[in-house]
């Protein structure tokens, strides 16, 4: 059909008179011209049969093919495209005789700049040319068993810097270019390994490590011999021999055997580990009571042996009121000469307080004289013993604080074992000394 369009115009202009006109003509070298014609030579549109064989049907100008033409070649090729002075020049289409197509740019006759190549086995090119070479970047593709994809930059006819992807039958084998090597590695999409080192012509496995997640396996074919090392997550390593594989499929279905014994290996590995780490714990965890409680009894002995060593200087320490008593019960005797006209500084927490009538006999009076006295209890079981109203409407329960007293050695039926009296000289100056300062049980230090 495009053929009758470019011949349409050669037709009607036969059939007009005008400057360009109709010629046929027959070369002495076999050449023949039917078309238009002008000062001597081809001009406008026309067809020239070459004696070679080929043949051309489009623009001419003064002799030469310029403009939109098409070449039949004796060889089958046939390009349809432009034409600048008798050479292929811009935007054209060769169809070639063994069923390549190129539709593009070309230069000087020759195929240079940006086009498509689609070869007669499916594969398509797309991208830059060079004097009828790939070069520059560009991308082909290949059908057939599978897509397959080389893509980058070209550089004669060679993919120079880029990847090249290639269906097999156990995945993608992924070639990567620089600077015009190659290096080529496995990865099965499917399974979901990759497998990086030395690959056969026909991209079977040689030497290297398939690796799926954190998970990995190092293979050595030696003289079609397979050898593997599997690598667990704990570190350790276990050697074994491979089958060789016949088919693809074997060779795929002992790698995700394989990865699975590894992920099982783990497993129990993680499940040891946790165990260990589980008993390694409670052996620290009991260590750790142990320590403390040695460090306790350490404390408690110690507390014995300062008390028994303060004991001796029972008037120069400020007591607590469990201490004071428990220095009583361990030895009544030996605490009663010990403290027997001394004073003794106690501090505590007051639990409760009581009052209480008596009779004495007044020397005075001659006669019984009634009175009151207050029973202050601390909390750790140490009582006093009081007459000093205006003292004692001072004090409250809950509140914590220091007594200078005297050790008596009174005791009725309802009292504690041992009983300490305030001394009255010093009474005043210990409120005043309490109630102005606030002092608490904190700033009570054994000393």
């Amino acid at each position: 059909m495009k053929q009758f369009f470019y011949l349409l115009p050669l037709i009607c202009a036969l059939l007009v008179v005008g400057p360009i006109e109709a010629k046929k003509k027959k070369y002495p070298n076999g050449d023949y011209y039917e078309g238009e014609w002008k000062k001597g030579a081809p001009h406008g549109i026309g067809t020239m049969k070459y004696a070679n064989g080929d043949v051309y049907t489009g623009n001419w100008e003064l002799g030469e093919k310029n403009g939109h033409g098409i070449l039949k070649y004796k060889n089958g090729d046939t390009y349809d495209g432009n034409w600048v002075r008798g050479i292929k020049s811009g935007r054209g289409i060769m169809k070639y005789a063994n069923k390549n197509v190129y539709e593009g740019n070309w230069v000087s006759g020759m195929i240079n700049g940006h086009g498509i190549m689609k070869y007669a086995n499916g594969s398509v090119y797309v991208g830059m040319w060079q004097n009828g070479k790939k070069h520059g970047q560009g991308s082909m593709s290949t059908n057939g068993f599978n897509q397959n994809l080389e893509t980058g930059e070209w550089s004669n006819d060679k993919l120079y810097n880029g990847k090249a992807i290639k269906e097999t039958q156990l995945g993608q084998a992924i070639t990567e270019y620089k600077v015009g090597l190659g290096k080529t590695f496995l990865k099965n999409k499917n399974d979901g390994w990759e497998f990086k080192g030395q690959i056969s012509d026909n991209y079977q496995p040689l030497l290297g490590t398939i690796t799926k997640g954190d998970h990995k396996i190092f293979i050595n074919n030696y003289s079609g011999k397979y050898t593997a090392t599997l690598y667990f997550k704990n570190g350790s390593k276990e050697f074994e021999e491979i089958p060789s594989p016949n088919e693809a499929s074997d060779f795929k279905k002992w790698v995700a055997s394989t990865f699975l014994k590894i992920a099982n290996t783990d497993v129990k590995n993680d499940q040891i580990l946790a165990q260990e780490r589980a008993k390694a714990a409670q052996q620290i965890k009991e260590f750790e009571l142990q320590k403390k409680k040695e460090e306790a009894e350490m404390k408690v002995r110690e507390a014995e042996i300062n008390r028994s060593r303060m004991i001796n200087q029972i008037p120069h320490y400020i007591w607590e009121a469990t201490d004071i008593r428990s220095a009583y019960e361990n030895n009544p005797a030996r605490f009663r000469s010990l403290t027997q006209n001394k004073y003794v500084i106690i501090g505590g927490t007051i639990a409760d307080i009581d009052e209480s009538k008596n009779f004495e006999y007044s020397q005075l009076w001659q006669d019984w004289v009634e009175y009151k006295y207050y029973t202050i209890r601390l909390s750790g079981g140490v009582y006093f013993e009081s007459r000093d109203a205006e003292f004692v409407s001072n004090l409250n329960r809950g509140q914590e604080l220091l007594f200078v007293c005297s050790y008596t050695d009174e005791q009725y039926f309802n009292r504690p074992l041992f009983d300490l009296r305030m001394y009255a000289g010093s009474t005043q100056g210990i409120i005043k000394l309490m109630l102005d300062n606030g002092i608490s049980l904190s700033k009570l230090v054994k000393r």
